[in-house]
């Protein structure tokens, strides 16, 4: 079935990041780099959701004179609960994270997740300009935090621009 899935999604990356603009992720090689990162959930954990993006073309926004166009980021983002502490769950996801070359490194708030990471890791991946693996609490629907999480791990292709809209 693991392998049902991953077929499908590196299908499913190709035909999306086919596109006439330079950049983006032809073949959906960035996000398979990316994929084995939702692995790293801790042993234990429940209710795991992930999610895959591969890069996808923006047009810029005619009414944003600052917008501009360009590719998105390629994504995989894992949501999960764990009774670990803290400190337990990111040494078990770092572990996990570190046999795949990923280097722990200063976690950094740049608003480029919707919370702050309580852990960062980096990595170079093939066709990427940068790549990063974060976790952080992860409100529960309702809005109480706790024992649920993000894992999300993120790869700036070339022509990668923030849409302006």
């Amino acid at each position: 079935m693991a392998v049902l899935v991953l077929v499908a999604g590196g299908l499913t990356a190709y035909v999306r990041s086919r596109s006439d603009h330079p950049g983006g992720d032809p073949g959906g090689a960035v996000l398979r780099a990316l994929s084995p990162v939702a692995g790293a959930v801790p042993s234990g954990s429940t209710g795991i959701d992930t999610r895959t993006n591969d890069a996808i073309w923006s047009p810029a926004c005619p009414d944003n004179p600052y917008g501009r166009a360009g590719w998105s980021g390629v994504t995989v983002l894992t949501t999960f609960r764990s009774a670990d502490t803290a400190p337990s769950l990111v040494r078990a996801v770092g572990t996990s994270l570190a046999s795949h070359g990923w280097t722990p490194t200063t976690p950094v708030d740049d608003a480029a997740w919707q919370y702050t990471p309580v852990a960062e890791w980096t990595r170079s991946v093939p066709g990427a300009r940068a790549a990063d693996v974060v976790v952080f609490p992860y409100p529960a629907p309702g809005g109480s935090a706790g024992t649920r999480w993000m894992l999300g791990a993120e790869a700036k292709t070339p022509g990668y621009a923030l849409p302006g809209c």
